[in-house]
């Protein structure tokens, strides 16, 4: 039995896989999708946002509170997702000194194509890090580093779902292309 695939399908199903608190949401400025904590009002049919974006800083301020209370490092390492600032990779490498589990540093990668990003992704794999949460972080990626890295996963046998996952974002011909071959389309 195949089941269609559609958009809202396939962002509930990734919604059901992101960390407690994010979620995929439809970024209407861009046309394309974001992962943006869990904390914004949207409108009841649509992902469309109908507030703006939390800032970096502010989404700091909350990681940091969390720990400051006590939070799971590991987990806070996970809501990293997405930040990219000066600020966010302190934090992040305080997490790592602090024993975070690296498949959640993995997860808290999702977003970043920046230099330091990629050098991390391979510092984990090199660590052995879970690659399915390497794929996982390669969501809304779509240069060409981040293509070479899941196929080089696929050739090393990351279960495809995972990949498809980390597709999350995107609405490039590749990127349906995969999906397609994925699901013998």
């Amino acid at each position: 039995i195949r089941r269609a695939v559609t958009v809202n399908t396939l962002t509930q199903e990734i919604n059901a896989e992101l960390p407690t608190g994010l979620v995929l949401v439809r970024d209407t400025n861009s046309n394309g999708y974001r992962v943006m904590p869990d904390n914004q009002e949207k409108h009841p049919k649509t992902l469309e946002q109908k507030t703006p974006y939390i800032s970096d800083e502010k989404a700091l301020d909350e990681l940091q509170k969390l720990l400051d209370a006590g939070a799971d490092k590991s987990s806070v390492a996970r809501g990293l997702a997405g930040l990219d600032s000066e600020r966010a990779w302190q934090l992040r490498w305080e997490l790592i000194d602090a024993g975070a589990d690296n498949d959640y540093i993995a997860q808290g990668l999702a977003g970043l194509d920046s230099e330091r990003a990629w050098q991390l992704r391979r510092a984990l794999i090199d660590a052995g890090a879970d690659k399915r949460y390497i794929a996982l972080s390669l969501a809304s990626l779509d240069s060409e580093r981040a293509w070479q890295m899941r196929r080089e996963l696929i050739d090393t046998g990351v279960n495809k779902d995972y990949i498809a996952l980390g597709l999350a974002g995107l609405d490039s011909e590749r990127a349906w292309q995969m999906r397609r071959e994925f699901i013998d389309v």
